[in-house]
């Protein structure tokens, strides 16, 4: 508790020591678009030498302090000409935007290698733009995110964070069910501009998430005119996909459109050897065919009213439908490990879904530069309707009659958002944040297990279960930041309330959480020079239990393992704190960081088995958890057509904790691994291999075994760059297994799961009526997150 209101007040005071001179203002825009160039390097020299410089943050905006005299500033950027100007200071000065060209040689380069910036560092959060990532260019947001620094994607699609899951992914600054539930083969990756890492989110980012935030941000063109793509795709196992990105810009309506559709098929397996205290051994082998048909639609318009106010209002409908089916082989074992019985089973699993949103932005720029009202609504609707169909039957020592078993899990769900955030310049060089945010959902599930007895479907077990969830979050919150010469510092609060509830329409359960908590932020950033930055951030945030956290009833896909709800599961509590560090020379870019998390409440699974052999595992509370990590990011361009680039994740991890008297105390200490080559060939051809490595790791009572895998792309572009052909390998060698060893009292449970194997696509983009040097926005410029 000490922590969270002393290191606040030690960056106030900190900041407080540094004097203020004289300031300069202004923004770096690109020559053709009048776009912003984000994350252009602009730098003050006095007699040939280095007095200050800075990155231009998300709106393309810098400011430096410095004393009175005269100095040459100097303005660049990847790709473009510098620019420079002679400025004389003597008071507080703001500029013109500085307008830079393409410089069309580099440009040239550029296109070729297919390399733009990177990698972006504001106050709170890191910018990595997707660009043309050969590796995830075929594939889905899943491969984009696995190629994303400090981000990891397992075979079952749970997304880490610095290996934490408890991480919130935001699909343009908002909530979205695509990715809350394990959606993430849904969404193209040429769809995404770029992937916002926010570690330490700052008061005006709702507080939901321990691990952190992490943005993606779709496509929407602003270019003058008609113009746009469309892509095919095929690939093996199916991968098979036609989109389309439409964009309209006239006067002051931009209208903007993404069409897709997609068939995906996953070809897998696991294998599972178990055993119990009543001398009980099982091994079970499984074949696993999963395929996906999805079509997207997204579509909308900007209206802009004068200079001033502007209107977007845009809708996602996402029609997925899933068909799993699954051929699992039950071989029980004697004590002498002689074969006693077998048991085969087949499901056959469908799952349509339907998920609707609607988004509307206002957003007001007034006279004072610098401040803006943005007001925000969206309405979220889906529906999920799965089905499970299992024949089973008993083949050894004899053949039994086979056994008919169905479920049907029908939920839906209405989601409402509405936030207003009002920012306004303070003083020379202050700014200041204030917004309010509101939301409710509603969640209902209604999930029936059937057995096929004396000629009729009758309830099994008694499963016939009608949960309702209802969800209430309230939040506002305030934030200052200002600047003093070669020092910048931002400080927050936030509050938000939060009432769940969760009940079983037929009486068997009802819990009901009610709470508000404030959650402070601070953030400090040091500009030595043009090139080397360090930052010092603290935040605290929250982790609500998610409603498949919550409902008691998991499912019966496993007979022999089955995932269990906890309905009382309380809310997790992070202090975090994080030192980076971010240099530049020629050719080489070190990002370093250090950090400190403590978690009280931290969620871990509880595994348990029954006399009759089955393990069941659901979430529970412990008492607390601490991790402290290092991470470095390192990109290296020895040579013009070479780029080589890793990433090394370190942490240690303290858990303790106990469920019925057991101890779930446990530490340990892991690590993570990727490193990238990208190539420029000739002919206008691009090459890209990257390898991932993952440490084993141990929990309480699960040891995690290594994973490892390797992918390669390669891309040709013609046709004057308005066409690409794209080769994609994906985990090849089929190296990338998850294999886990659980024990408990009385159990022991060994697991390997291939979900993915190797996967080979083609592909070809053709862009018509391409604007030279456009940049494609996201759809929100307003300040949700």
């Amino acid at each position: 508790m000490v922590m969270k209101y002393v290191i606040p007040l030690i960056f106030v005071l900190t900041s407080l020591v540094v004097s203020g001179q004289n300031r300069l203002e202004g923004k770096i825009i690109d020559a053709q678009s009048g776009q912003v160039l984000e994350f252009a390097t602009v730098s003050l020299h006095q007699n040939g030498a280095l007095i200050n410089g800075i990155i231009t943050d998300l709106e393309g905006k810098f400011e430096l302090e410095v004393p009175s005299g005269t100095y040459l500033l100097r303005a660049e950027f990847l790709s473009y000409k510098a620019y420079e100007i002679e400025v004389v200071l003597d008071k507080n000065l703001v500029i013109a935007p500085i307008a830079l060209t393409p410089d069309v040689q580099q440009l040239e380069g550029v296109e070729l290698s297919g390399e733009k910036a990177t990698i972006g560092l504001s106050l709170d959060k890191k910018v990595f733009n997707v660009g043309k990532d050969l590796l995830s260019a075929n594939g889905s947001l899943s491969q984009v995110l696995d190629n994303v620094p400090s981000v990891t994607v397992d075979v079952d699609g749970a997304v880490a964070l610095r290996g934490n899951p408890n991480v919130t992914l935001l699909i343009n600054g908002k909530p979205s069910v695509l990715v809350a539930n394990n959606g993430l083969e849904q969404i193209p990756a040429e769809q995404i501009e770029r992937v916002e890492v926010i570690t330490n989110p700052s008061s005006n980012m709702q507080a939901q998430g321990t691990a952190g935030i992490i943005n993606i941000v779709l496509k929407r063109n602003r270019a003058d005119g008609f113009n746009g793509s469309i892509s095919a795709t095929t690939g093996t196992p199916a991968n098979h996909r036609l989109s389309a990105n439409l964009n309209y810009h006239t006067g002051k309506l931009n209208l903007f459109s993404t069409l897709g559709v997609r068939y995906l098929e996953f070809i897998g397996s696991q294998e599972v050897d178990q055993s119990n205290a009543n001398a009980f051994f099982l091994k079970q082998n499984a074949e696993i065919n999963r395929n996906y048909r999805n079509l997207n639609l997204y579509v909308g318009g900007e209206y802009q009213i004068d200079s001033t106010q502007s209107i977007t209002s845009a809708f996602y409908r996402s029609m997925n439908r899933a068909r799993n089916r699954i051929h699992s082989t039950y071989d029980y074992f004697n004590t002498a490990m002689d074969l006693d019985s077998t048991l085969t089973r087949l499901e056959n699993y469908r799952e349509p879904q339907n998920y609707n949103q609607w988004e509307a932005n206002y957003t007001k720029n007034f006279d004072r530069e610098g401040q803006k009202l943005t007001l925000d609504f969206q309405y979220d609707f889906w529906d999920d309707d799965e089905n499970e169909n299992f024949t089973s039957a008993i083949t050894f020592p004899e053949y039994l009659a086979k056994n008919d078993l169905r479920t049907n899990n029908i939920e839906s769900s209405d989601d409402f958002l509405i936030q207003a955030d009002f920012t306004s310049p303070i003083g020379e060089s202050g700014r200041f944040e204030t917004g309010i945010r509101g939301e409710t959902r509603v969640i209902t599930s209604k999930y029936l297990a059937e057995t096929f007895t004396d000629g009729q479907w009758q309830t099994y077990l008694g499963i016939d279960n009608d949960v309702d969830y209802h969800e209430t979050i309230g939040g506002a919150y305030v934030q200052y930041g200002n600047q003093w010469g070669k020092l910048k510092y931002q400080m927050g609060l936030r509050t938000e309330y939060t009432k769940i509830k969760i009940e079983d329409n037929k009486g068997d359960f009802t819990d009901e959480k009610e709470y508000t908590r404030v959650f402070p932020t601070s953030h400090l950033a040091y500009n030595f020079n043009e090139t080397t930055e360090l930052r010092l951030g603290y935040s605290s945030r929250i982790n609500r239990p998610r409603f498949w956290q919550l409902n008691p009833f998991g499912g019966l896909s496993d007979i022999s393992e089955i995932r269990l709800g906890n309905p009382d599961l309380d809310p997790a509590f992070t202090d975090a704190i994080e030192l980076s560090f971010l240099s530049r020379w020629e050719g080489l870019t070190l990002q370093p960081a250090l950090y400190y998390q403590k978690t009280d409440n931290a969620f871990s699974f509880f595994n348990t088995s029954n006399p009759n052999g089955i393990i069941s595992y659901f979430p529970v509370n412990l008492d607390y958890e601490e991790r402290l990590g290092a991470e470095l990011s390192v990109n290296y361009r020895p040579l013009n057509w070479l780029n080589l680039s890793g990433e090394l994740n370190y942490y240690r991890f303290l858990q303790k904790g106990s469920v019925d008297g057991q101890s779930l105390d446990s530490e340990d200490q892991t690590w993570t691994a990727r490193f990238n080559t990208r190539m420029r060939l000739p002919a206008q051809m691009r090459l890209q291999a990257g390898f991932n490595f993952r440490t084993a790791n141990q929990s309480a009572q699960t040891l995690t075994e290594p994973v490892y895998f390797l992918d390669f792309g390669l891309s040709k572009n013609f046709w004057q760059n308005k066409a690409t052909l794209s080769f994609n390998a994906s985990n090849l060698f089929d190296l990338r297994i998850r294999e886990t060893r659980t024990t408990g009292v009385g159990f022991y449970r060994h697991s390997k799961r291939n979900l993915i194997g190797d996967r080979y696509s083609l592909s070809f983009i053709y862009r018509f009526n391409p604007k030279k040097d456009q940049k494609e926005r996201g759809p929100s410029d307003s300040n949700r997150q």
